[in-house]
């Protein structure tokens, strides 16, 4: 789950000359979780850095220093950390009970069988099917 607490920030090198102060990152931060949460950007299965640069008006290099050093998440884990929630939520609602864990996982916002598969079991140490036997709503 993504939290939105504190994280100790260390400044890397290749980030040094940046500019940007920790108070940025916190509110470059905390919009990135709200764009999430508010608007499912993650739904889209093709959200890249450069759409969600556009949708915030944040630069791109500011969104990958902030997800780097102060969340310390790539971009792709940070998407993909709403979507693998989305599906958990998902998988036991009545509306989805005709869907397969695909057809679920893609309107969660991921677009392959082998990613979806992959990143759910990196995330949750346990593969879509065993997640939902070991589950109920």
């Amino acid at each position: 789950s993504v939290s939105t607490t504190e994280v100790p920030v260390k400044i890397s090198e290749s980030y040094k000359k940046s500019g940007l102060q920790i108070d940025n990152m916190k509110t470059i931060h905390s919009r990135l979780i709200k764009s999430m949460q508010q608007n499912r950007l993650f739904l889209n299965p093709t959200l890249s850095l450069s759409v969600l640069s556009k949708e915030l008006n944040i630069p791109t290099h500011h969104i990958t220093q902030t997800l780097n050093e102060y969340a310390g998440l790539s971009f792709y884990d940070f998407v993909n950390s709403f979507r693998v929630n989305e599906f958990k939520k998902g998988i036991h609602a009545p509306e989805n009970k005709n869907f397969s864990l695909l057809g679920i996982a893609f309107d969660c916002g991921f677009n392959s069988k082998s990613s979806f598969n992959r990143i759910f079991k990196q995330k949750t140490g346990l593969s879509p099917s065993e997640f939902q036997k070991n589950t109920t709503a």
